[in-house]
């Protein structure tokens, strides 16, 4: 069984895009359609056990075959389930990490963390990745050319094959030299496509995730000694330092960015965002470019519904130009900059703005029918 926790309460959305995995694995895939963001903990926690405990009696499951598939918010509930029950095998976090949680992981469970290149949040899951070392937990990190959103379907049959080949380690699922096979033809080709790029960060990672996946399996000797060979080398030492070094500027810029929010105009931040578009593919800051410029929208996203929560409008203002700017398209936009003309009076322009919210599917449409704001408009 495969549940799907998406951040907005999409439950269908992940459940139609990799249909034709559930029959790939035999599983059994269903989206909660009751869980997103901005929910108190305890009102998630209920749903989920209710939704487990259902699907449970509904279905004869298979006893430790539960798994959790999360995206962004999604992706933490997953992993806070995984920490407080005993029936989760394991979970796939999709462009988010863990949540908060200071108790030591007493459960190990398979976890397998994915993220878009360009997803704001891939550094948090590359250090997670790494403070993982020190856990009980079975642990992979797939990065994909994209940004913050579910992965495409080949990635997420990766990720399922890696929990599939956990299955069959821990005895939970029989052996199955077929899926292994593919697996193996399918990581070597990668492996020698990054050989001959050079990309010697990505080759190690990938190097990295083929011995997790087959630790006590078969026979990986070769890949070991490829791997720790890597590490010794000059060149690769040389990549790593320079990722860590922009990494540190990555971590900096975002630093800068959030100040400037509260202090600088929006001339400024404007200068900012069109000097991170300018970075082309292909150039050595391209992906932390398009996850910075990320990180600037969904800075405009939550300051502009601060500000419209206060009834400060001339920080939604603000906030709501440089939205616009970084996501012109997303239906959160038009719907914050109803919320905003509601509030000058601007009705006419509002009830476009909020009908376009809808058209562009806002993912949550209660937040407008909800909000008592949009009573003065007419929506259907």
């Amino acid at each position: 069984m495969l549940y799907f926790f998406d951040a907005h309460a999409r439950g269908a959305l992940p459940v139609k895009r990799y249909r034709k995995l559930a029959d790939e694995f035999g599983m059994i895939f269903i989206g909660a359609n009751n869980l997103k963001n901005g929910l108190d903990p305890q009102t998630i926690q209920n749903r989920v056990n209710n939704l487990l405990e259902e699907t449970s009696r509904r279905f004869h499951l298979q006893k430790n075959r539960k798994y959790i598939m999360g995206f962004s918010g999604g992706a933490r509930t997953a992993v806070l389930t995984a920490l407080i029950r005993n029936d989760i095998a394991g979970v796939i976090g999709c462009a988010a990490g863990f949540p908060q949680w200071k108790q030591p992981i007493s459960r190990p469970f398979a976890y397998v963390a994915i993220a878009g290149k360009g997803d704001f949040n891939l550094s948090e899951l590359r250090v997670l990745n790494e403070q993982l070392n020190r856990s009980p937990v079975m642990h992979w990190l797939i990065e994909f050319h994209g940004g913050h959103e579910w992965p495409p379907v080949p990635v997420a049959q990766k990720a399922l094959s890696i929990l599939q080949l956990d299955a069959v380690r821990n005895r939970l699922a029989p052996s199955d030299p077929n899926l292994l096979g593919q697996f193996v033809k399918s990581e070597m080709q990668i492996i020698d496509s990054l050989k001959q790029r050079n990309d010697l960060l990505a080759l190690a990672d990938e190097y990295r995730l083929f011995i997790n996946s087959l630790q006590g399996m078969g026979a990986i000797q070769s890949v070991e000694k490829a791997y720790k060979a890597l590490l010794k080398s000059k060149v690769y030492q040389k990549q790593k330092a320079a990722e860590r070094k922009q990494a540190l500027k990555e971590v900096n810029l975002q630093k800068e960015i959030q100040q400037a929010f509260n202090t600088q105009d929006i001339a400024y931040l404007e200068q900012q965002y069109r000097r991170l578009s300018q970075i082309k593919p292909g150039q050595r800051d391209y992906w932390m470019a398009r996850r910075v410029s990320g990180f600037m929208s969904l800075l405009g996203y939550l300051y502009a519904q601060q500000a419209l929560q206060k009834k400060d409008l001339t920080g939604a203002q603000k906030y709501l130009q440089l939205y616009a700017l970084t996501d012109a398209d997303n239906a959160d936009r038009y719907y914050l900059q109803a919320w905003l003309d509601i509030l000058l009076d601007n009705i006419p322009k509002a009830q476009q703005e909020a009908q376009k919210a809808l058209q562009l599917g806002l993912d949550d449409r209660q937040k407008i029918f909800a909000n008592p704001v949009f009573s003065v408009l007419e929506l259907h």
